[in-house]
């Protein structure tokens, strides 16, 4: 099994980012809003305001309890959508059950979804792009997959992210991507379940590329994919948590805010 580096990755296309962020005569905002206290929700913040501040940009954290009522947070975004010093607005989900998510979303300019969970957006979802850069890599490395070959992919997530996921590859790959729906026989296995060790040994076929876009913490405070231990042996290629998809995912939501300026 070999592993998918993503933070290597990120590192590297960090270094150009930062370099054409010292240009800026305004460094660009980020605002995020954060409902409840889902662990994985607030890893993922706190990774995003860390990497801002490496960076030397300026981030705004908004933060609601559980039973917040919509019309605050559509409020707080409207009011977000008219400050100029504002370039992004990013929601962290999932968000509590009793919240219209779709609705939310809708309120953030199309402009400012450096997201991209609008359908509108002006950019490409920053994890569903992280999937394809690591796939692609993935591809390139696997002698009997490649660019010029058809391969197979199965997903394992929410409706929503599967279906934009799925525009995605198709749109990179056309006819050479085909959904799987047995992962046994797939060549790609792409997990966003969250769900500590959902996905098995024997859910997979052996030398598959797995991409584990999971990110979960145990009783004790370890953080970890979707993928068991079996599973991950099995591989041909994983992307590792942490240090795969999730650092690329956050340097793309900076690509998305410093190409906003």
């Amino acid at each position: 099994m070999k592993i998918l580096d993503g933070k290597k990755i990120a590192d590297e296309k960090i270094k150009a980012l930062k370099e054409k962020i010292k240009s800026l005569s305004q460094k660009p905002t980020l605002a995020v809003i954060l409902v409840g206290n889902d662990n994985s929700s607030k890893i993922y913040v706190n990774m995003k305001e860390k990497k801002a501040r490496e960076l030397g940009l300026d981030f705004k954290k908004f933060v609601f309890g559980e039973a917040v009522m919509q019309e605050k947070i559509v409020y707080l975004i409207k009011r977000l959508n008219k400050d100029k010093n504002i370039q992004g607005i990013l929601i962290q989900l999932p968000l509590s059950e009793h919240l219209n998510t779709a609705r939310i979303i809708k309120n953030i300019l199309p402009e400012k979804d450096v997201d991209g969970l609008r359908k509108d957006s002006l950019f490409t979802p920053p994890t569903i792009q992280s999937v394809i850069d690591l796939l692609q890599i993935g591809l390139l490395e696997v002698k009997h997959l490649n660019a010029e070959k058809n391969f197979s992919v199965t997903i394992f997530s929410g409706k929503h992210f599967r279906k934009k996921l799925l525009k995605a590859l198709n749109k990179i790959f056309g006819h050479l991507v085909s959904e799987s729906k047995n992962s046994k026989d797939a060549d790609v296995v792409i997990i966003a379940k969250g769900k500590a060790g959902f996905l098995k040994a024997d859910m997979i076929k052996k030398g598959a590329i797995i991409i584990d876009v999971g990110i979960n913490k145990t009783n004790t405070g370890k953080i970890v994919g979707d993928v068991d231990n079996d599973a991950r042996k099995k591989a041909g290629f994983l992307t590792p948590v942490p240090g795969g998809v999730g650092p690329l995912t956050i340097f793309n939501i900076f690509k998305n805010l410093i190409d906003n300026k």
